[in-house]
């Protein structure tokens, strides 16, 4: 017969398999425009219900792909890059602000999953998500 701790031990072990497990995840991937225009450079950031967060950039094309998302709600945030130029750096700096001043001016709440308003669900498998910002 087997010893009643060997039972309990082997029971916690199956347990917490079972709980690594149980997680599902989808593969998002769309398109991030900004009046109209796809984004050109920035980032893009989905946050699940336990405020985990995953991020993708933004390309050229506006387009993003996120690999691994939590399954459920999620709140999105979208950034532009923030330019810090090196001291002594005045060549770096000045392609820097050149560079910035090709971003549109999006507004600071789409950089705040709480002021956002961008807000979807993930369901499992892939799914496009396009976002269209004003």
């Amino acid at each position: 017969m087997i010893p009643r701790h060997a039972r309990v031990m082997a029971l916690l072990v199956v347990l917490l398999l079972l709980a690594g497990c149980g997680r599902s995840w989808g593969k998002v991937s769309g398109t991030v425009r900004y009046q109209g225009k796809p984004l050109p450079k920035g980032s893009i950031t989905f946050y699940d219900e336990a405020n985990q967060a995953v991020t993708s950039p933004i390309d050229a094309d506006g387009k993003y792909t996120i690999p691994k998302v939590a399954v459920g709600k999620v709140k999105i945030t979208v950034a532009l890059p923030m330019f810090i130029p090196m001291a002594g750096d005045a060549e770096g700096a000045a392609k820097m602000r050149a560079e910035q001043r090709t971003l549109p001016n999006l507004p600071l709440r789409y950089a705040d999953a709480e002021k956002s308003g961008l807000v979807r669900e993930v369901k499992a498998g892939s799914q496009t998500m396009d976002f269209d910002l004003e």
